[in-house]
């Protein structure tokens, strides 16, 4: 049976919506599926070729979204496997405790990565080769329209949309490579692949109505801007919260019980949340998306390096009661 943490595979489903909602990749899925299906705005207003036309629509968009998922699991399945990668070569440890030790070392330089990847997203400074687009010229003898055209481009989408897919996608790829085996790591990043695949196929039922529900979109996270950063930097002190529980447990002093429980636990939450809303509230044009998932791949990384996923479902259970009683007892 493979098994991965909660807090891990919600992670990775995130980091999928994120990459999917992301303003470089959200309005142009409805151009994308426009593309690969060879469907025109015509046919889908006229009323005899309109049926058909949604079902080619979503057909090539599943097959868009096979291919882009074939090509993250395969890369899942690699750094899943770098421990057995770096042993073939001779390099890595022979012995389980070796092993263990390597594994949580390659965690921890996985989580400094990814903690520069958010900053990267943050805008804190630039890192050209995640800002170049790479286009792939599509071969002639694929046809627009068939189902194998539209998987092939979608594998070519996961190689070459790096200002999209780059920051975040590098950011599993880290964490797979933490996890410890082919299986977990190509499991990882089915998960990723699933945030996105979930609103992609929601577009692709719905590609008759799917422009003006993006333009809505963004102009509803630029009107409430204020409110929702308000709500990330709450999110994001409530991991503030578990980072600082882990620093003081590497120093033999646990304060678990006085910081996660009673009012305290939110004081640091609260004070994220205020700071990220003031901050929204002077800048207009601010990023609601990009700032998001910078702070959320901050947090990833800092639990990354601390070691401490399992700290999650401990923290739900205190914050929320007994409902995580029985993930407490089994992933800690």
């Amino acid at each position: 049976m493979i098994e991965i943490s909660i807090g891990i595979a919600v992670s990775a489903f995130i980091a999928g919506l994120i990459t999917f909602l992301a303003p470089c990749t959200l309005p142009l899925v409805p151009a994308y599926l426009g593309f690969i299906s060879g469907v025109s705005k015509g046919d889908l207003e006229n009323p005899d070729s309109a049926r058909e036309a949604k079902k080619k629509v979503f057909r090539n968009g599943v097959f868009f979204i096979l291919g882009f998922s074939i090509v993250f699991i395969i890369f899942g399945a690699l750094f899943g496997s770098l421990v057995q990668i770096l042993q073939f070569f001779g390099i890595g440890p022979t012995t389980l405790e070796g092993e263990g030790l390597l594994r949580i070392r390659i965690g921890q330089v996985s989580g400094l990565l990814v903690i520069l990847f958010g900053a990267f997203m943050l805008g804190l400074f630039k890192i050209p080769f995640l800002q170049a687009d790479k286009r792939i010229k599509m071969p002639k003898f694929l046809k627009i329209g068939k189902p194998t055209t539209s998987l092939t481009i979608g594998g070519a989408f996961a190689f070459g949309w790096t200002p999209c897919v780059g920051p975040i996608l590098g950011s599993i790829l880290l964490l797979a490579s933490s996890e410890g085996s082919i299986l977990q790591g190509a499991l990882l990043l089915a998960i990723f692949s699933m945030g996105l695949a979930v609103p992609f196929l929601l577009i692709a039922f719905g590609f008759s109505q799917a422009m003006e529900k993006i333009s809505n979109f963004f102009a509803y996270l630029s009107k409430h801007r204020v409110g929702i950063l308000g709500v990330v930097g709450f999110l994001f002190g409530l991991i503030l919260d578990l980072v600082v529980v882990s620093i003081f447990s590497k120093f033999g002093v646990n304060i678990s019980e006085t910081l996660l429980q009673g009012f305290q636990a939110f004081i640091i939450p609260t004070l994220s949340g205020i700071g990220m809303a003031l901050i929204a509230k002077r800048h207009e044009k601010i990023d609601v998306l990009g700032v998001g998932g910078g702070l959320f791949l901050v947090a990833l990384g800092a639990l990354l390096v601390l070691g401490s996923f399992g700290l999650l479902v401990q923290y739900g259970f205190l914050l929320f009661g007994s409902g995580f009683e029985e993930l407490l007892f089994e992933y800690l």
